[in-house]
């Protein structure tokens, strides 16, 4: 990794992607960065990022959404642990030339393994929470939207679900293979109020305080 200086904001967006990949064990998309650093726009993340890998601070593939990573994780996350017994040992053998090959072929392949069970639990955690969306639009008054093109968006995640609380406005983007379960919503121009996600948890909290006090009465 390059320790090059870098701009305060520069810094708010890496410091950010590490934060989310240590809390969830995925990478953020630009939305995510843009809440949890000092970008005002997913276009100043967008650069950001781009000067951030050409200093060699992260990788990611282009066009491709939740790719982002630390280029040198173990100066953010310390030392790894092994990801199956003795793969260290067996990969340092592998650098050698003085290796079992059958012990490392096992190796990779339970990483891949695991690397595809960890995809199908995250894909399965979007999956509930689109479900739980999509139940409270039928509640409120909501509807659909979609980034345009012009803005610095995965293009398969450029649907938005709003739905107008009687605590405030909340939304959250939905990917393409996920839009089916909101055929019932129209689209239509996105008049987004500004809320952050804080501020989005906060109006479902009042609203389950509430019903709270109405089933009280």
């Amino acid at each position: 990794m390059k320790h090059l200086a870098m701009t305060p904001i520069r810094r708010s967006v890496l410091d950010a992607a590490a934060r989310h990949i240590a809390e969830h064990g995925y990478s953020p998309s630009s939305k995510d960065l843009m809440e949890g650093s000092e970008a005002k726009s997913t276009s100043e993340v967008m650069y950001c990022l781009r000067r951030l890998r050409e200093d060699g601070y992260v990788t990611y593939r282009d066009n491709t959404s939740r790719t982002v990573r630390i280029a040198d994780e173990e100066a953010h996350f310390g030392r790894p642990e092994p990801v199956a017994p003795d793969i260290d040992a067996q990969l340092n053998q592998l650098l050698r030339r003085d290796y079992d090959p059958e012990r490392v072929y096992r190796a990779m392949v339970w990483q891949q393994a695991r690397i595809v069970e960890l995809e199908g639990q995250k894909d399965g955690a979007y999956r509930e929470r689109d479900k739980l969306v999509a139940a409270l639009s039928k509640l409120f008054h909501s509807y659909r939207s979609r980034h345009p093109m012009a803005d610095e968006w995965e293009d398969d995640w450029r649907n938005i679900i709003v739905i107008d609380l009687p605590t405030g406005q909340v939304s959250w983007h939905i990917h393409d293979s996920e839009l089916p379960l909101f055929m019932h919503l129209p689209l239509q121009d996105n008049n987004w109020d500004g809320h952050t996600t804080e501020e989005k948890y906060a109006r479902l909290a009042a609203l389950e305080a509430t019903t709270q006090e109405v089933g009280d009465d």
